[in-house]
């Protein structure tokens, strides 16, 4: 079962690639996610150190594995597009 943090980091992943994919490539859709998974962790520690001086205590959890499921969510929804930009 999938934690219901990392199901949300999954969709938010899988939506960020659809609607930047809207507007540009596979490649830069897919860029764009990894771009925002790590921006938003890094908010994230960047509010916390602000709040206590201390980056992994605070108003945010931050956790490597929160961006590594964004992205995953943005490749799950790139992987049918994926197909066929890598075998064209």
């Amino acid at each position: 079962m999938i934690p219901y943090d990392k199901a949300l980091h999954i969709i938010y992943g899988a939506v960020t690639f659809v609607v930047a994919y809207l507007f540009t490539t596979v490649w830069l859709g897919l860029a764009a996610v990894v771009a925002i998974a790590c921006a938003k962790e890094v908010h994230d520690a960047f509010v916390n150190w602000k709040a206590t001086g201390n980056i992994h205590e605070g108003p945010h959890g931050v956790e490597f594995m929160d961006a590594l499921a964004t992205i995953a969510g943005g490749i799950l929804a790139a992987l049918p597009l994926l197909k066929s930009a890598l075998f064209a």
